[in-house]
């Protein structure tokens, strides 16, 4: 079974850790049935609404663009992720901090106070 991708709260990790596993799993089967798979794993509002606005007919093309997408971003990239990112209802300040922290880490931002605000900023603003 191909765990869900949950693109509010992956980090370049998961996301490389997904892909990896989906390409392995998926390996052998027409391409159509590779983006229906795709689709049904695909979890959370960025990536919904990346899905939704791209042409995706291939899955070369899909590899291409998800890798650009979610994998090889930079840091500019993964700070409006920072700055978008909202706290799910019931999500706990711990579990919150986790995922602060590990985006805050693959956007190469180091600085306490900065790492401070954003997990601040999501504790007022839950789904």
């Amino acid at each position: 079974m191909i765990q869900p991708f949950y693109s509010d709260s992956a980090s370049v990790d998961k996301a490389r850790t997904f892909w990896d596993a989906f390409d392995r799993a998926t390996e052998g089967l027409e391409d159509a049935l590779r983006l229906s798979a795709f689709r049904e794993c695909l979890k959370g509002k960025a990536g919904e609404q990346w899905w939704m606005y791209s042409q995706i007919n291939d899955f070369e093309t899909l590899r291409t663009r998800f890798h650009n997408q979610f994998i090889c971003q930079t840091p500019l990239q993964m700070i409006e992720r920072l700055k978008s990112t909202k706290r799910s209802k019931g999500m706990s300040a711990e579990v919150w901090g986790d995922l602060i922290s590990s985006l805050c880490d693959a956007a190469q931002c180091y600085d306490a106070e900065m790492r401070y605000q954003f997990f601040l900023s999501g504790l007022r603003n839950k789904e």
